[in-house]
């Protein structure tokens, strides 16, 4: 009766490989199934996109008509902590010519604002130029100048302009972690005139500026203008002979004076 346990060890040893061989055949068939789905989308897809429908509606059927939202009392800064309509505006400071040759390239003045509403505003301006000599014409005058007698030429005097100023952005900025001030940038174009060597010549100017508020009434303000005339040119005859020749003797030209200029300005209620 040995035989018994023998055949029943093998029989359960048998049955445990066709459950194995059962399982790994399952996973065969489910994976080919997988696949042959996957192939089968793929196919579909493809097929499908390619038969794509493109759909057409009359022109009847589309909307005609639109409607944008109606805002009433606009208003373009909400809780503005520094107001200027109608505001008169007081202020002075100096100018500093970058590219001057012969002259001093300091200017100083003041200047007086009114201000129509928070965007648009009239500014008229005086300043009077430094009778100095730049460095270039001290160099040239310790040699070539010296021919060119340039300590006799005609000089700007000053000059008076009045500006159409529109304010571009007003908003605030931080100077540190605790420091917050407002500031607006500006445009300014305006026509005027100057007075160079006694004689008087139209001109014109246009720039930009930011002013940086202390509070609602006092400003820093920088300007950066270009300033655009048709004057005598001191180069047009020699100075040496004719020290006090009068300035419509000479011949003009045209010059274009950039102007960096810093003030301070005050507003009144």
């Amino acid at each position: 009766m040995r035989f018994l346990p023998n055949f029943a060890r093998r029989w359960s040893v048998n049955q445990e490989h066709s459950l194995r061989l059962g399982s790994v055949v399952v996973r065969i068939q489910l994976m080919y199934i997988s696949i042959l789905r996957n192939i089968f989308l793929m196919v579909l897809l493809t097929f499908s996109a390619g038969y794509a429908e493109e759909i057409k509606f009359s022109k009847d059927e589309l909307a005609r008509e639109s409607v944008l939202p109606v805002f009433k009392n606009l208003k373009t800064v909400l809780n503005r902590n520094v107001t200027l309509s109608k505001r008169i505006s007081v202020g002075g400071g100096a100018g500093f010519v970058l590219n001057e040759p012969f002259n001093s390239s300091l200017q100083y003045g003041g200047f007086v604002n009114y201000h129509f509403d928070e965007v648009k505003g009239i500014q008229a301006r005086f300043y009077l130029w430094n009778q100095g000599d730049s460095s270039y014409t001290e160099q040239l005058d310790a040699g070539v100048g010296k021919t060119l007698g340039l300590k006799n030429r005609p000089r700007p005097e000053y000059l008076a302009i009045v500006n159409y100023q529109y304010s571009i952005f007003y908003g605030k900025v931080s100077m540190g972690k605790k420091i917050v001030t407002n500031m607006s940038l500006y445009g300014l174009a305006g026509l005027g005139t100057i007075s160079i060597g006694g004689s008087m010549y139209p001109m014109g100017d246009l720039g930009l500026g930011m002013k940086f508020y202390f509070n609602r009434n006092i400003a820093l303000r920088l300007d950066l203008v270009s300033m655009i005339y048709n004057g005598p040119n001191v180069l047009s005859k020699p100075l040496t002979i004719a020290p006090n020749e009068p300035v419509e003797s000479f011949e003009t030209t045209v010059s274009l004076n950039n102007v960096l200029g810093v003030g301070l300005e005050f507003l009144f209620k």
